[in-house]
């Protein structure tokens, strides 16, 4: 994404470079999506068409408002601002994957901890009364 933006930018490479950069970005997300898929029904098996439905409403909201807010970012900063601006946010988005990747599985564990303890005093409640 860096590579690419200011590669346009400052006009250096020609032709070659950014589509290079582009064509690897592309290898890139052909290996991310899926991957995310897998990892979304894996870990949510029962409720497997919201998850996927979800995952695609997400992406698709922020492709559609990244589409929509380029033209006029570029025109004000640039294209090189703008891809740099890109890549902080896809870096932060990846921390957030890394994170749930190594966390997500204790915090699915006390959701379901709480769900049972809730059900559990739902029915002492309605045993006693």
């Amino acid at each position: 994404m860096l590579i690419y933006g200011w590669s346009i930018e400052k006009d250096k490479g020609g032709i070659p470079l950014p589509v290079i950069v582009m064509f690897v970005q592309g290898v890139a997300q052909l290996f991310c999506f899926p991957s995310l898929n897998t990892y979304c029904l894996d870990v949510m098996q029962k409720r497997s068409s919201e998850v996927v439905a979800g995952n695609y409403m997400l992406r698709y909201l922020f492709a559609a408002t990244g589409t929509a807010a380029c033209l006029p970012a570029v025109e004000a900063i640039g294209v090189g601002w703008f891809s740099t601006i890109s890549a902080a946010f896809l870096s932060f988005s990846a921390i957030l994957t890394w994170t749930v990747t190594v966390w997500g599985r204790d915090w699915r564990e006390g959701i379901v901890r709480k769900k049972e303890e809730k059900k559990a005093r739902k029915q002492e409640k309605t045993g006693s009364t």
